[in-house]
């Protein structure tokens, strides 16, 4: 029996996302060619992967039987291609970082400004990506590294894929208008500001999944005045005093733009930043040095 590695990955993401409209999304590909992947895979297999209902399709034991060993084979073979670029001292070829825009503007900015000075035969391609973007597109062979975050009540799902690396932990802050009246104190409870209006990211984003549950844990609903996807928007919105934000401490060294911040010190206040690769990658000379500048930069911006 001879399996076929690409339509393993196709199996693997269809385990994963749950439908084949979803699977082909997240490997660029149309539902028919999954479906097509697909068939040829279990006759491959000798074995039946799907159990088809209409529309939907269910994995079989044999398929989920596959998957967890897919996970290691896909490793394995990032493995052997990072162990051989470490052997020759390899730094050719892109790099390619997707990280959210803080992060972009702070750690991986600081990060790679020393990993050019130490290789500047490194290559380095950049985009800004929310992690639910950039996590996808690393997973599906289109990044080489993604820093992304999550909230200490809004965690993500552990992805065998990927293997993760710690940056930072970082407290979250609130964002008041310099006349409000609670502008002039100290550490602010989140309770103070149950009848505020806030400024807060669009729908879809862990930032506002965060605001909500702190806000519910506080014993109140956040009534969401204005929306705003950068935080140097959220500083002006602020300060010309349409609402309170909450902001994490990467985003303080920007332009506040007239906004007074107050530290939070609430339970599930925090975000960790993190770095992930591809499981077997971590190896290669251009990621061990990417993820070594990072994680020196995580550990000293302020």
């Amino acid at each position: 029996m001879t399996l076929d590695v690409r339509r393993l990955r196709v199996l693997r993401e269809l385990a994963r996302h749950g439908t084949i409209a979803a699977a082909a999304r997240a490997l660029h590909l149309t539902p028919p060619a999954v479906s097509q992947q697909l068939a040829a895979l279990e006759r491959e297999a000798g074995a039946r992967l799907l159990d088809r209902n209409g529309r939907h399709v269910a994995l079989t034991e044999a398929a989920h039987t596959l998957v967890a060993h897919t996970e290691t084979i896909l490793g394995q073979l990032e493995a052997a291609a990072a162990d051989l670029a470490a052997m020759e001292g390899r730094y050719g070829g892109t790099l390619r970082i997707g990280a959210f825009p803080t992060a972009a503007a702070t750690l991986v900015a600081t990060g790679l400004r020393q990993l050019l000075t130490l290789v500047p035969a490194v290559r380095v391609q950049v985009d800004e990506l929310e992690p639910e973007q950039s996590l996808a597109r690393l997973r599906a062979g289109d990044l080489d590294l993604a820093v992304a975050h999550e909230y200490d009540l809004v965690p993500r799902r552990a992805d065998p894929a990927l293997h993760r690396v710690e940056l930072r932990t970082e407290a979250l802050h609130l964002a008041l208008p310099p006349s409000h009246p609670l502008a002039a104190g100290t550490d602010l409870d989140l309770a103070e500001l149950a009848d505020e209006r806030w400024i807060a990211p669009p729908d879809g984003l862990t930032c506002l999944d965060e605001l909500q549950r702190l806000c519910a844990g506080a014993g109140f609903e956040p009534v969401l005045g204005s929306h705003a996807y950068t935080h140097p928007s959220v500083f002006a919105l602020v300060a010309a005093g349409l609402g309170v934000a909450l902001v994490p401490e990467l985003a303080l060294p920007s332009n506040l733009a007239g906004a007074t911040i107050r530290p939070l010190h609430n339970p599930g206040a925090r975000r960790r930043v993190f770095a992930a690769v591809r499981k077997g990658t971590a190896r290669r000379p251009s990621i061990a040095r990417a993820l070594s500048a990072l994680q020196a930069a995580g550990a000293t911006t302020p």
